[in-house]
């Protein structure tokens, strides 16, 4: 029958080497397997989110909720929808969301720091700084030897930039050694944008916590 048939024709694809996720969902998900068009759906929408399609990253993302996640599943599509709504300007859902995802998700997993790293982004720009207090004691926590290295390295440097640009001296001085500690501990093809991102960071503590102005434009150069 039409369902069956769908089933078979997903599978026929995916081992054919078919990459569009979105044509995958719909063949799993007319074929009655919720399961691998959960997989699928997620997949897209994360795809149109590294692409910037944010409008098609919640589409996807609310197809692949309608599957009915739990769990790290579930946490994995909040970021997501977190981050999209970041970059939509839509700060007061984002943060919510990012508040979902980070229950969800195991401290350190890539999802959760990509989550965190733009919720370090909205805390800045709020009224109190208890938002990102908060966020400063998550990130803490945080294991650095079974956390996701990039990820979790942009965070921690994001952190220490954010809490610079604040003027929180106590907290940039705080975070910085271990945004210096994960940069350097990235592979050697992520080593550059690492040296980059850690030499931001270390301009924006300079500038904003010392200040030395001079020093932080030299980093700033460094890092451009």
């Amino acid at each position: 029958d039409r369902v069956a048939g769908h089933c078979q024709a997903g599978l026929f694809l995916e081992h054919a080497g078919e990459r569009d996720a979105m044509i995958l969902a719909e063949h799993a998900e007319r074929g009655g397997d919720r399961a691998r068009a959960l997989v699928f759906f997620a997949r897209a929408a994360e795809e149109s989110l590294d692409r910037y399609d944010l409008d098609g990253a919640l589409a996807r993302t609310e197809r692949a909720i309608g599957c009915e996640p739990e769990g790290a599943d579930l946490g994995r599509l909040r970021a997501v929808q977190s981050v999209a709504r970041t970059w939509s300007n839509r700060w007061d859902v984002a943060y919510a969301l990012g508040e979902q995802a980070l229950e969800l998700l195991p401290p350190g997993d890539a999802w959760w720091c990509r989550a965190i790293h733009d919720m370090l982004i909205v805390a800045a720009n709020l009224p109190t700084a208890e938002a990102m207090h908060r966020l400063a004691e998550r990130v803490a926590a945080v294991d650095p030897a079974r956390a996701s290295p990039v990820p979790y390295a942009r965070a921690v440097a994001t952190l220490v930039m954010q809490l610079g640009i604040l003027g929180d001296g106590v907290r940039s001085r705080r975070f910085l050694p271990a945004a210096q500690r994960a940069c350097e501990a990235l592979a050697a093809d992520s080593a550059p944008a690492a040296r980059a991102y850690l030499d931001v960071c270390r301009a924006c503590q300079t500038l904003f916590v010392e200040p030395d102005p001079w020093l932080a434009l030299q980093y700033a150069r460094q890092g451009s």
